[in-house]
């Protein structure tokens, strides 16, 4: 407690000193609870992702026009998306968490608004009248949803097989962006 001049001592002084663990503690307690919950990391981590998302998916797609260039972006996205994949095995932490949310997004947003202007450009023509367009571009739909249907029962599947070896499979998921990513390269059709 302090007392100024020898005087008078003023009891609210005394309150932080003697009350330190306990203000600490609830300072714990309030900052676990309110930012380093699973149920705030995630929420935070999918607002960064859906920003990152959105903003790369319309400046790449307005990049890719003025550029009159697809593969090089798809390419390029595909390797962004590999390293959001790996910030995690090299900073297993929060940080590397919020890494992965901004390169996912930003790499996710360029491969999905460039990748599909790139698949209509490989499309066959078709005279005027044709009905087939339609049937093309289900099959466009069928080949892009399938992956995102079976990827899920894929990593069920090794989780499983390896004892829940989250590293190899994060390391898969990066060879098969990357494998995705040189496959786009051979297309002639589309620059």
């Amino acid at each position: 407690m302090r007392v100024p001049n020898d005087s008078m001592p003023i009891p609210h002084t005394a309150v932080v000193p003697e009350n330190k663990r306990r203000i600490g503690a609830a300072m714990g307690r309030f900052i676990t609870n309110n930012f380093l919950s699973p149920r705030i990391a995630i929420a935070r981590l999918s607002s960064v992702t859906f920003v990152a998302l959105a903003t790369s998916g319309l400046l790449s797609g307005w990049l890719s026009d003025r550029l009159g260039r697809r593969k090089p972006l798809v390419f390029l996205s595909g390797l962004i998306m590999a390293g959001a994949v790996a910030a995690p095995l090299l900073a297993p932490t929060v940080s590397g968490m919020y890494v992965y949310a901004v390169l996912i997004g930003l790499g996710y947003g360029a491969f999905m608004s460039v990748d599909l202007a790139l698949m209509t450009q490989v499309l066959p023509v078709r005279e005027t009248g044709d009905e087939a367009v339609g049937k093309d571009l289900g099959i466009l739909t069928t080949a892009i949803n399938i992956p995102q249907i079976l990827s899920p029962v894929l990593a069920a599947w090794v989780l499983s097989m390896t004892g829940n070896d989250y590293p190899l499979l994060f390391v898969m998921a990066a060879a098969f962006v990357v494998a995705g990513a040189f496959l786009v390269l051979p297309i002639r059709s589309v620059r």
